[in-house]
């Protein structure tokens, strides 16, 4: 068969489908989906099962069938996966197509194969577009791709430098290399925080936005999700992520990130960018940045009190400072006596 007759067998398919949908028999549709794609897929005619996969998705989603259109957009991932495809900036673009055509409110039962609307009503309901990207960003942390580029056009305030391929050896490196695979599909990650602030989902919104390294947008949803809380504890967020992006190795980011949430509010003593537990956030940073163990030493002390405020906060840091200053916490009595003693 010659390469135009395929293609116009596939469109054939499509038209079929797409007609399918329009009607209302959105189940049989979904049949035909995947048989037609399975069939691409077992004769490796990709781009055809990609294609059959993609569409069908796109057109249930228009229909405003979220769960179908999960389900659909989830056997596309599962082609990908078979077919052993790379992350490449069209697969990407194409997850983040599917994903935007989801409803505005996309809560609904997980569809399932053979289960009915009626059965399906009584499944726990969960945000659909949510369980599709997830298993996009799944697929694509998995998938092979070469951590040495990026073959996204990312925001212009996303940056990713050339990585380099020596093994990483000490502690801070190997802090960094963590994060690499998660900033190099940082278009997903972005369009999930995105919407997960929208939805007001404000803590996984910004541990999204810390995955994809969008500081300026962390420290935006950061503000609403402390506008949410009492005003006298609008410090805790900035510190906590401060804390958190240091425990991760990532101290450019807690900078640019407490950059701009002290921006966000009036230079006045009841900033709250400008109270004891938020300058001993932005001298951490410093004390990271220089390396002075010395520095973090007397932050510890000064601020003790402070840091009281928050139970991880001690966790956090000494994180940080296992990364930055090579200073291993102390065990308390109890884990001394687990452990067999001091070591």
């Amino acid at each position: 068969m010659s390469s135009d007759a395929r293609l116009a067998q596939l469109r054939k398919v499509q038209n079929q489908i797409g007609g399918m949908i329009s009607s209302g028999k959105c189940y049989e549709a979904i049949r035909l989906i995947f048989t037609i794609a399975n069939r691409y897929t077992t004769a490796k005619t990709y781009s055809a099962a990609y294609a059959v996969a993609v569409d069908g998705a796109l057109g249930l989603l228009a229909q405003g069938e979220a769960s179908l259109g999960a389900q659909v957009g989830m056997h596309y991932l599962d082609i990908l996966g078979k077919a052993k495809a790379e992350v490449t900036q069209e697969h990407v673009e194409t997850i983040k197509k599917i994903f935007a055509a989801f409803p505005a409110d996309s809560f609904a039962a997980t569809a399932a194969d053979g289960v009915s609307s009626a059965a399906a009503a009584t499944v726990v309901r969960e945000d659909q577009a949510v369980r599709f990207l997830r298993a996009g960003i799944k697929w694509a942390l998995a998938a092979p791709r070469d951590l040495s580029f990026t073959p996204f056009d990312f925001d212009s305030n996303t940056t990713f430098g050339e990585v380099s391929t020596a093994p990483a050896t000490t502690p801070i490196a190997k802090a960094e290399a963590a994060l690499r695979p998660a900033r190099s599909i940082a278009p997903l990650y972005n369009a999930l925080a995105a919407h997960l602030a929208r939805t007001k989902a404000y803590p996984l919104a910004c541990k999204a936005y810390f995955k994809a390294g969008m500081p300026a947008q962390h420290a935006v949803c950061l503000g609403a999700w402390a506008d949410t809380g009492l005003v006298e504890e609008a410090d805790l967020f900035i510190a906590r992520a401060v804390f958190q992006a240091l425990a991760a190795g990532d101290c450019e980011y807690a900078r640019a990130l407490f950059t701009t949430y002290r921006a966000r509010y009036p230079a006045s003593a009841e900033s709250a960018a400008e109270t004891p537990l938020a300058h001993c956030a932005e001298f951490f940073i410093t004390a990271c940045e220089v390396g002075s163990q010395q520095l973090y030493k007397g932050l510890t002390t000064a601020y003790a009190v402070a840091l009281l405020r928050d139970p991880t906060f001690t966790e956090l840091i000494n994180k940080a400072a296992a990364l930055y200053f090579g200073v291993q916490p102390k065990k308390s009595m109890l884990e001394m006596m687990l452990g067999g003693g001091a070591q």
